[in-house]
């Protein structure tokens, strides 16, 4: 940090800015942050995570199964666990790394991209089923 006495302030902060602190690394969020990404643009996401003002724990969000070391393994979100439709955009691409099997289905009003190289790479079972997703494969 240069620090000139006679300039005013903001030209000190833009002299110590850290150009990092704007990029989002996905390693260093948590899963629970990492699941609230992946479903704050599912309007009523309160039929996931119970709440749709405060997120209760993701070990008790609705076809959220942990492992042994309480990281999401599974995440199964089909019109068999849940009760109505979901409606809105998933982002797929914050799913957590630990993840092995992904099912969304029959949610026609649920959109949403695939960007399969966003994806973990622990994922072996990936089931998109009757939704309005767009991407290439």
């Amino acid at each position: 940090l240069i620090v000139f006495p006679t300039l005013p302030m903001n030209v000190l902060l833009v002299f110590g800015a850290d150009h990092s602190l704007g990029r989002l690394d996905y390693a260093s969020l948590s899963q629970q942050t990492l699941m609230e990404m992946t479903i704050e643009n599912i309007t009523n996401r309160q039929k996931i995570c119970k709440s749709k003002r405060h997120s209760t724990d993701i070990s008790e969000w609705t076809g959220v199964t942990m492992n042994k070391n309480e990281e999401v393994e599974r995440i199964e979100w089909s019109s068999d666990v849940i009760d109505v439709p979901l409606v809105g955009t998933i982002s797929l691409e914050w799913v957590p790394s630990t993840v092995m099997k992904l099912e969304v289905a029959a949610f026609t009003d649920l959109q949403g991209t695939i960007d399969l190289s966003k994806l973990p790479q622990s994922l072996n079972d990936l089931s998109l089923v009757s939704c309005g997703f767009s991407g290439g494969i």
